[in-house]
């Protein structure tokens, strides 16, 4: 049967897949996305590999060679023949070994049974020398290997290197120029770009409520005022998750347990303070990421690689960080990225980002926002400071 996807059409000649007289149940295929694919080419009551067969005549399964094509057209957005995408041809060989189809076919199982990952495998093009590219070049790595590295690359730039002066640092002279590789100065313009791209700005909307504790240090203590349980005075603030030390930030929380457990350790005595939101704010939103789309989604190639990292990213964003003393160092790349959001990263709509929005660490069911003001004076024309309330006696582990 002879085979034409878009990517196929653009190579010299399209691979000739074969296909099979059977059918297949969404079952079977296990992946969403190829799911969705059975439920709109249904065209037999019975599945070929688990035997399910519907007595009434209902429809049930799609033909195997749909399926089967959809599988290949993400298996060539990933692995193409080695003349098709430019590799050289040295000493009477190609210079990189080619990549067995069966190998192939594991790599993107899912989970299906035996005999279907067997009928793919037959029904693959035997003359084709299967080798990686991306977008029909062999020598890069795709887009979320290339930000993966950057941002490891930028990590151990300011944790080990120059914290301050990493914009100014020269590029790899054996990388310079590839289009896979992103410079440790150019990271978070890289990171922006995503945020941008992936629409992860929000606006959290006026009338939203939030939660933020102070511990009562001395018996009898009173917190009535918004300077009383919003941020420190300049220079006081102990180094954050995103705040570097002496330069404030509002952490709230969504959740009154959830602002308990951030905050509280062997306390005795705690304040509780309510907020709610005067005004529209438009942060970054790193808790409700868009999925990352199936590989059997050709059409979603650049959003699946984006998402790739970005769900990676977030969670290193979010992983604990013991408080040995050493917790202001392991703060820095998150310091450094809310100071870049703060006052360089550029909106769509050219407005300011006011705050990052995140998973809370000590409660995963929880969230936090934390806002870049650091005076009392301006938060106080964003937030209403609705009531305190005084309680005791609960034991918590900290994170903030």
């Amino acid at each position: 049967m002879g085979y034409h996807s878009d990517l196929s059409i653009s190579m010299h000649e399209s691979p000739q897949l074969s296909g099979l007289n059977k059918s297949i149940c969404a079952d079977c295929v296990l992946d969403s996305s190829l799911a969705n694919l059975v439920a709109t080419n249904l065209s037999s009551n019975s599945c070929s590999y688990c035997g399910e067969k519907n007595e009434e005549g209902d429809l049930i399964a799609a033909p195997y060679n749909v399926v089967m094509e959809r599988i290949y057209d993400s298996i060539f957005q990933h692995y193409a023949d080695a003349q098709d995408v430019g590799m050289p041809w040295v000493e009477k060989e190609w210079l990189i070994s080619e990549t067995n189809i069966s190998e192939i076919i594991w790599d993107f199982d899912p989970g299906w049974c035996g005999e279907f990952c067997e009928d793919l495998i037959n029904s693959s093009d035997a003359s084709l020398y299967l080798v990686e590219h991306v977008k029909n070049d062999w020598s890069v790595e795709s887009s979320s290997s290339a930000l993966s590295y950057g941002w490891s690359a930028f990590k151990n730039q300011v944790l080990y290197k120059t914290r301050y002066l990493f914009l100014s640092e020269p590029e790899d002279e054996f990388s310079s120029g590839r289009p896979d590789y992103i410079p440790v100065s150019n990271m978070l313009n890289a990171l922006g770009a995503l945020c941008n791209a992936e629409k992860l700005i929000t606006i959290i909307p006026a009338g939203t409520e939030f939660y933020r504790v102070r511990v009562n240090t001395q018996e009898g203590e009173e917190f009535k005022k918004f300077s009383n349980v919003g941020v420190a005075p300049k220079g006081i603030a102990n180094a954050g998750r995103m705040n570097p030390a002496g330069i404030s930030y509002f952490y709230l929380a969504y959740e009154q347990a959830t602002a308990e457990k951030e905050v509280i350790t062997d306390a005795t005595e705690w304040s509780i303070a309510k907020f709610k939101l005067l005004k529209d704010i438009q942060v970054i939103d790193f808790v409700d990421l868009p999925r990352i789309p199936s590989i059997f989604e050709p059409e979603k190639y650049d959003v699946r690689q984006n998402m790739l990292f970005l769900h990676s990213f977030v969670d290193e964003l979010t992983l604990p960080v013991s408080k040995d003393g050493r917790e202001h160092v392991e703060y820095v790349p998150t310091q450094i990225v809310s100071e870049y959001f703060r006052f360089r990263f550029q909106t769509e709509n050219a407005q300011p980002i006011l705050g990052l929005r995140y998973h809370s660490v000590k409660n995963p069911a929880g969230v936090n926002i934390a806002i870049f003001d650091s005076e009392n004076a301006s938060l106080q024309e964003l937030f209403e400071l609705v009531s305190i309330k005084r309680t005791s006696n609960k034991l918590f582990v900290s994170d903030q």
